[in-house]
């Protein structure tokens, strides 16, 4: 080093800047450890999405085809059936849509959507547990739903749960602060963004109006309004909620020609019914009748299905009464059981922190709002004929909120305890955190070990993607693709149709009829329908039929594709 050389005084200021950068960057994380929480959570789910992504979902397919049906002017129209797609409300695939065209793809825009909404959840979250409690438990409870792994499987996926929870989050840290301080900007923000949230699922509604009643009854109660001026604030919360509502509540009332909020409960009650009378699932859901026409509630138009939806009050009555236990013990297993969402440590901790503090009167309100959006979320799966982890993915940011306190008074009930045996100031300091870092274990690690393995079984599906693309790469025009699945279909940019409850007779037929070009055997489907143990076995027995494609997914599955007109090369 010549030191006799003289200092290049651009370059020292250039050092000097970068350093005083990195500085700056480094304060701004540790003034506002928020901020790197929330990057934080973005960047492993968008890590987790580049590696992980295999084909795109059955759900997934549906909201990305309505996008891809949208920008070209083909209206609302889905993958899965004939017709105005009516089951789902249009929010997610608008902006599947609209960030479609600068990504170019459908299923990115979709993925994309749900890494950034995904990530935001720690936002809602850290407000909601600031006003409850203070900002120690805000910043455990936002690191725990940024960093919880089962969060992060989902926000891969193009599914709306991502965006919806993000949303109703939001909602119930501005319906809270309406409590608090009923102004009426608080209750106006409240109610559109339970518009912004019941437009991506409509159940929200709800949650709207147990915000308004709460925003009444505080402000009677607490804040000494009239009932005049209480109601007007309340009133405010709803009027806001309608005006972003009412687009869509009257296109679906158009739609169908009577006065709805939501098209789902009809398909889903429907469905539900017909099994409870003893028909087989698949039946109900894709049957054809004697004529060979399709029966099922799913392979046909929404509108057909919702305005034959004619149960009477009894019926109703009956199905809901049968169906209360299976509600009754999938929502206490999502509650306290559920190895994906952490549980039982979760749950454990969250009771530990409902009732780790006195309730003041504005904190009870606070509590009963939760309560009230949890077991809403549950009731709702009254009017879904099946059942998925995902409907109760709610319970995983309440409970973490509760949990946050819980692993407060797990520290304390540490430092205390070293405190009364004796130990040594220090050492009591590193068995608290040990304490501390067994419980958030007893959370992540189960629900990292099952996210893991839903991951890898999503990556495993690319050759369903490839598949897909093969198909697109043979056929022109798009083929028609026969599947009990929705995404080679989607992946191929096919129109799908599918695969009948019949005998296998009237299911050849039926692929002719329907003028098929692909057929798609899956053997772990086999047991959905009379024929396919038998196709999956011997192959498609129709004349002229081609295998073009077979590959295996992981070991659980088996994927044959058949050319039925024979002149695919495959």
């Amino acid at each position: 080093m010549d030191v006799t050389a003289k200092p290049s005084w651009r370059g020292l200021r250039g050092q000097v800047l970068k350093g005083a950068q990195r500085v700056s960057v480094r304060r701004a994380f540790h003034d506002n450890p928020l901020l790197l929480l929330l990057l934080a959570a973005i960047l492993v789910r968008a890590l987790a999405a580049v590696f992980f992504s295999g084909a795109i979902g059955s759900e997934g397919a549906e909201y990305a085809r309505i996008a891809q049906s949208l920008l070209a002017g083909d209206g609302y129209q889905g993958i899965a059936e004939e017709g105005t797609q009516l089951f789902f409300p249009p929010l997610f695939p608008l902006a599947i849509a609209g960030l479609s065209l600068l990504t170019g793809d459908a299923e990115i825009a979709g993925r994309v959507l749900s890494v950034i909404f995904g990530g935001l959840v720690v936002l809602p979250v850290y407000f909601i547990v600031s006003r409850m409690y203070d900002r120690r438990a805000a910043l455990i409870a936002a690191a725990l739903v940024g960093l919880h792994p089962y969060l992060i499987y989902l926000s891969t996926t193009v599914n709306s749960e991502a965006m919806f929870v993000t949303l109703v989050l939001a909602a119930i840290a501005l319906a809270m602060a309406a409590i608090a301080d009923a102004t009426p900007r608080n209750a106006l923000a409240a109610g559109a963004m339970y518009g912004l949230a019941y437009l991506v699922r409509p159940e929200a509604a709800l949650y709207m109006l147990i915000s308004a009643a709460l925003v009444f009854l505080h402000g009677l109660g607490r804040q000494g309004l009239s009932a005049l001026a209480s109601g007007a604030r309340a009133g405010l919360l709803i009027a806001a909620f309608v005006v972003v509502a009412a687009p869509y509540v009257g296109w679906l009332s158009l739609q169908t020609g009577q006065f709805r909020i939501e098209g789902k409960s009809p398909l889903n009650i429907q469905t539900g019914w017909r099994i409870q009378l003893g028909e087989n699932p698949a039946r109900a859901q894709f049957g054809l009748d004697e004529a060979g026409n399709e029966s099922g509630v799913w392979n046909r138009p929404n509108i057909d299905i919702i305005k034959e939806h004619n149960l009477s009050f009894n019926e109703l009555l009956t199905y809901l009464r049968q169906k209360s236990k299976s509600v009754l013990e999938n929502a206490s297993q999502a509650v306290a059981g559920t190895l994906a969402f952490g549980s039982p440590a979760l749950f454990g901790l969250a009771v530990l922190g409902f009732f780790a503090r006195p309730w003041s009167l504005t904190l009870g309100v606070y509590q009963l709002q939760l309560v009230s959006v949890l077991a809403l979320s549950m009731l709702g799966t009254y009017f879904i004929y099946y059942t998925s982890e995902r409907f109760y993915v709610l319970l995983i940011p309440c409970l973490s909120i509760w949990a946050a306190v819980g692993l407060g008074r797990v520290a304390q009930w540490a430092k205390e305890t070293g405190a009364e045996m004796g130990v040594p100031g220090r050492l009591r300091s590193s068995i608290t955190a040990l304490t501390v870092c067994v419980a958030l274990a007893a959370v992540l690690v189960p629900s990292a070990a099952v996210a893991a393995s839903m991951l890898r079984g999503a990556r495993a599906t690319y050759p369903i993607k490839e598949a897909g693309e093969k198909i697109r790469a043979t056929m022109r025009p798009p083929a028609r693709v026969l599947d009990t699945q929705t995404t080679i279909s989607f992946h191929a940019g096919a129109s799908h149709v599918w695969m009948p409850y019949a005998d296998e007779a009237a299911a050849i037929d039926y692929i002719k009829k329907k003028g098929i070009d692909f057929v798609v055997v899956r053997k772990s489907d086999a047991p959905t329908r009379p024929y396919l143990e038998k196709w999956a076995e011997s192959g498609l027995p129709l004349p002229g039929a081609k295998l073009v494609d077979t590959f295996d997914i992981g070991t659980w599955e088996t994927v044959r594709i058949y050319r039925v007109d024979g002149d695919g090369d495959g």
